[in-house]
């Protein structure tokens, strides 16, 4: 499995992800790259927003 992902890793690290690719299957959830790549997003500006308000309240 870390081989698979490194490889994964090293594909998109060295070219663009081809348009086509971002509607195949991210093998560990079952949901398309582009739905996992926004979720990503998504989850570190929660964790972004986290960090503001507990730097506010210091």
């Amino acid at each position: 499995m870390i081989t698979s992902i490194n490889n994964q890793q090293s594909t998109i690290n060295n070219q663009p992800l081809p348009k086509a690719d971002f509607e195949k299957e991210y093998p560990t959830n079952k949901h398309s790259y582009y739905k996992h790549i926004h979720g990503i997003i998504q989850h570190d500006a929660y964790h972004l927003g986290q960090i503001v308000l507990l730097a506010k309240m210091v």
